[in-house]
């Protein structure tokens, strides 16, 4: 490679320069039309996993305030205007945290089935949405090779963060899935969406201060304020 030898330019281009290097890949995002056509694809994605995931077959959504403010908000998370690489929804026990994760899931892979997902995102496997349980991850850590698969995924999820231990003994050693896996995509700036029934606070007593300031940096927090569905 031939050496360029000019004089570097004064700091105020320099820094423009930099700032349009490349530092993390092409950003996750919902390749729609609009902000109002991003909310009708979730909020029909979500109707449809309530009723794929309903008892006797299928039932119906029932809309309520909480519900289409939730959607609201992760469109709003999801669309090009997004300014962190992912996301995080909280709440209490059983309130539609990990039915809009599967929505979102499902509305990827409608968008890829009708030929919707642009070139620059597929080429960058930003076209699929790996759905895991923190649980699993906890439970698989000890395989290196999964683990590294699964913390360098362009899109993961992660459902029910806080369920799984924090520490997990494997061939006499202690590890921290959780906290390892957070770190790597912390670094790299790789798109992550958490469902989780804890607090800040209780993140923090958890993981450790380091972890949940991470994830405050990376992560949209969208709260579900409705009570528990499944009552």
């Amino acid at each position: 490679m031939r050496t360029n030898n000019t004089p570097l330019p004064d700091a105020g281009e320099l820094t423009r320069q930099l700032i349009r290097q490349p530092t993390t890949l092409q950003a996750f995002r919902l390749p729609v039309a609009s902000l109002d056509e991003a909310y009708r694809l979730l909020y029909a994605s979500y109707s449809a996993e309530v009723i794929v995931r309903g008892a006797g077959g299928g039932r119906p959504m029932q809309p309520d305030a909480g519900t289409t403010q939730a959607v609201a908000q992760v469109a709003r998370a999801l669309w090009p205007g997004g300014k962190k690489p992912g996301l995080m929804m909280c709440g209490t026990v059983g309130n539609g945290k990990t039915t809009m994760l599967r929505a979102i899931q499902r509305a990827c892979n409608w968008l890829w089935e009708s030929g919707r997902i642009p070139p620059d995102m597929a080429a960058h496997d930003l076209d699929k949405v790996v759905v895991l349980t923190a649980k699993d991850i906890a439970q698989q850590a000890a395989s290196p090779e999964w683990f590294g698969r699964t913390a360098a995924r362009p899109v993961l999820g992660i459902d029910d963060f806080g369920a799984e231990p924090a520490e997990v003994l494997t061939y006499g050693n202690v590890i921290a899935p959780l906290t390892d896996l957070v770190e790597h995509r912390y670094a790299r700036g790789l798109y992550t969406i958490l469902t989780t029934n804890l607090t800040g606070q209780e993140i923090a007593a958890k993981y450790g201060q380091r972890v949940a300031d991470r994830l405050r940096e990376m992560l949209q927090v969208v709260v579900f304020t409705n009570a528990s569905y499944r009552s």
